[in-house]
């Protein structure tokens, strides 16, 4: 999954590093926002397996995924606006910010623990 990770964080970073403005916020970033962004890869290729471990298909790990895109496209439809500070970066709720991958790593350990669990039962 490391290498996945490293991959998909890749695949995003290779533009920015060519600032071909597919993700200015990522373009302008700090360089710990570009350190929170590769952990974030690490930790949501991580879960998205997971998920589709306990779901038995592709598609319902493509539901995780989509789970918090759905939750940040409502926030903006709602008005709460992507932070433009740079200062902000730590809030910034994707990949790239604090929020993103500690919801995402929360996320993890509680599957984990359950998958943990029904492994006792069974």
């Amino acid at each position: 999954m490391l290498i996945l990770g490293l991959v998909w964080a890749a695949w995003h970073l290779v533009p920015v590093a060519l600032k071909v403005g597919l993700f200015p916020y990522l373009e302008a970033a700090p360089p710990l926002m570009i350190a929170a962004f590769i952990a974030s890869c690490l930790i949501y290729r991580e879960l998205l397996t997971l998920l589709k471990e306990k779901s038995g298909t592709w598609l319902g790990a493509a539901a995780g995924h989509a789970a918090p895109n759905v939750l940040l496209a409502g926030l903006i439809a709602a008005g709460v606006g992507l932070p433009d500070r740079a200062e902000d970066w730590p809030f910034f709720p994707a990949p790239g910010g604090l929020v993103f991958p500690l919801l995402a790593l929360a996320a993890l350990l509680v599957l984990h623990r359950t998958k943990r669990q029904v492994g006792q039962r069974g």
